[in-house]
């Protein structure tokens, strides 16, 4: 998959996919002229419950907590230095949540810190776009970056997993001021990938006049230098706690937020269950995995096999979010329970039909009021699969289209150039 990766990336004059990125195992209309489709997938039974093979019995499983409830904290209004006060944890027992007929959601505990945000331990230079800034650029923001990273640490109330004084000249300028007309964009990756996975995309939408933040989400101790293999409830939680530090250091009601893949539902999960409701204006997702997956059929042949259930434990050991990823699992039954889209926020979702881990890949659409388009739609020649459809031109032109249908631009083989 690699191999075909890198081939289709050549094509499109993309650079090749670093070999540490692994693959990831997921899981209002706009004025967009650009095709559509429903989307609609048949309801299937739920996965039987799975036991744990005797030889896997003495692995020290990760577990999630269904009742304890974190102790909120209090926050403290945003001064000149701009500190980042640490948000109060969201409770899924909040009043304003639904209340589905679904089993009680479980309370994301004992989470790791909110924000983090993770470098690979070498730089790829053919995965970064400095090159479209000029020397000057990058001193001014980095010297920025570096001045704000000292304020905030000095603050006894910053949360300090979001502070890093050298990061990427283009993410996380916690001085930016977003308007009502540009809300701040917050990026989210998917799994196994990090904030820097976005290295394509963000420079495009800082230059385009966003303020740009990005965070690395779902990380556990036995799986280095990634994120987003955690459970999804957890991850829903720390994006949420992020998003709380973006609208209190830049004094906002609102953010947009762009999702990859796992990235695209976990938004979904804390606007729903959560205290996401009203703070987010629109949400952008690319070959999100709205509906699940089967995983190229690998899910299907597990189910006739009798194997998907015994791997189970193994799977969770290394990444416990994984499982809940699949077509019929009990967390996207309760995600889409009720409607897969959030009332008063615009959705927009981007497929392509060389996916080979959400599958089918129009499980990618929502059967919600949304606007649901196809890469190939856009540009026949567009062969980008699950994990290269962040690095195509045609993409970052389709999600600035999204993020201001008004000043919308025409999306085809001609964004190959810009």
């Amino acid at each position: 998959m690699l191999l075909g990766s890198s081939l289709l990336a050549t094509v499109h004059g993309a650079p090749a996919p670093v070999p540490t990125y692994a693959l990831d195992y997921q899981g209002v209309p706009s004025s967009s002229s650009s095709s559509s489709s429903s989307g609609a997938v048949e309801s299937v039974a739920p996965t039987p419950t799975a036991t744990v093979p005797v030889f896997f019995e003495h692995f020290p499983w990760p577990t999630l907590s269904h009742t304890a409830t974190p102790e909120p904290t209090t926050s403290s209004s945003v001064d000149e230095d701009h500190s980042v006060p640490t948000p109060a944890s969201p409770s899924p027992t909040d009043a304003t949540s639904p209340t589905l007929a679904a089993d009680p959601v479980p309370t994301p505990i004992g989470r790791p810190e909110s924000g983090t945000f993770v470098s690979l331990p070498y730089d790829a230079p053919e995965m970064h776009f400095d090159d479209q800034f000029s020397d000057d650029d990058l001193i001014a923001v980095d010297d920025e970056e570096e001045a704000v990273g000292e304020a905030m640490a000095d603050s006894p109330s910053t949360n300090r997993s979001v502070v890093s004084s050298r990061q990427k000249p283009y993410v996380n300028n916690w001085r930016c001021k977003p308007t009502p007309q540009k809300p701040a964009v917050v990026l989210v990756h998917s799994t196994l990938l990090t904030a820097n996975s976005w290295d394509f995309i963000a420079p495009k939408l800082l230059k385009e006049g966003y303020c740009v933040f990005a965070l690395t989400y779902g990380k556990i101790d036995r799986v280095p230098l990634v994120g987003g293999v955690d459970y999804l409830e957890n991850s829903a939680a720390q994006l949420g706690d992020f998003v709380n530090q973006v609208l209190q250091v830049t004094n906002s009601t609102q953010v947009n937020l762009v999702g990859h893949s796992q990235g695209g539902i976990i938004g979904r999960y804390w606007m729903k269950f959560l205290d996401g409701q009203g703070k987010v204006k629109r949400y952008v997702g690319i070959s999100p995995i709205q509906q699940g997956t089967t995983l190229s059929g690998i899910v299907l042949l597990g189910k006739v096999t009798g194997l998907f259930g015994p791997a189970q434990p193994a799977v969770d050991y290394f990444c416990p979010g994984c499982y809940q990823m699949v077509y019929d699992s009990k967390f996207m039954e309760n995600l889409n329970n009720g409607g897969d889209t959030i009332p008063g926020v615009v959705h927009s979702n981007l497929a392509t039909r060389t996916d080979q881990i959400v599958t089918p890949w129009r499980n990618s659409f929502q059967k919600g009021p949304s606007t649901n388009n196809i890469l190939q739609d856009l540009c026949l020649l567009a062969l980008n699969e699950h994990l290269t459809i962040i690095t195509n031109p045609i993409t970052t032109r389709w999600v600035l289209n999204q993020l201001d249908p008004a000043k919308a631009q025409s999306v085809g083989c001609l964004s190959f150039f810009g």
